[in-house]
C-alpha cells in the first residue's frame, strides 16, 4: 500500500517531479513456470459534499497519466473511482474551462488529446494521455456509482 515509485526518465505530470505513490501494487508468481504478473492500482472516492468539482476531474485524469508511465513495474494498472456525485456521471454539459476533463457515462478519451484547465488560474498544466479510455459508470442504486478503469502502462 502507498508503493513509493521513482520514475527513471521524465516526470509525471501530478507531481511535476519524478516520484509518485502507488495506493495499492501487488504481483503474483506462478511457482511452477516463475512468470509474474503485477498490478498497480490507484483508488479514488469524491463526496458530493467536497465541491471539488471540476478539479478532481483534472485529477482523475492525472491518476491516469501516473499509470500510463508504471510499465517498469506493472503490467496492468486499474483505476477506480466511487462517487455519490452524478455530476461525475451524467452531468448534461461542463464549462468551456474545464470541459475537457470529461468522463462522464459513455464519453471517451482519445490518446494524444491535449487536455487544458482553460480558467484564469488553471488547477494544473495540460495532461496528454498515450491510451484513449472509453468511460462506463455502473449505478449501484443508492447514489453511489463506480468507475473502473483499466490502464496499460507504457514500457
Amino acid at each position: 500500500l502507498e508503493k513509493p515509485f521513482i520514475l527513471a526518465n521524465g516526470q509525471f505530470q501530478k507531481s511535476g517531479s519524478n516520484r509518485a505513490k502507488i495506493d495499492v501494487w501487488f504481483s503474483f508468481i506462478d511457482a511452477a513456470t516463475n512468470s509474474e504478473c503485477r498490478c498497480a492500482i490507484e483508488l479514488k472516492f469524491f463526496k458530493r459534499e467536497n465541491h471539488r468539482e471540476p478539479n478532481n476531474r483534472y485529477d482523475v485524469f492525472s491518476d491516469l497519466s501516473n499509470l500510463e508511465k508504471y510499465g517498469d513495474i506493472a503490467d496492468i494498472c486499474v483505476f477506480l473511482l466511487g462517487t455519490d456525485h452524478a455530476h461525475y456521471v451524467s452531468n448534461e454539459k461542463y464549462s468551456v474551462g474545464t470541459g475537457d476533463f470529461d468522463f462522464r457515462d459513455g464519453s471517451n478519451y482519445d490518446a494524444g488529446t491535449v487536455l487544458n484547465y482553460q480558467t484564469e488560474k488553471p488547477y494544473g498544466p495540460p495532461l496528454v494521455l498515450s491510451n484513449s479510455y472509453d468511460f462506463s459508470w455502473t449505478d449501484m442504486g443508492n447514489d453511489l456509482f463506480f468507475l473502473p478503469v483499466e490502464v496499460i502502462p507504457v514500457r
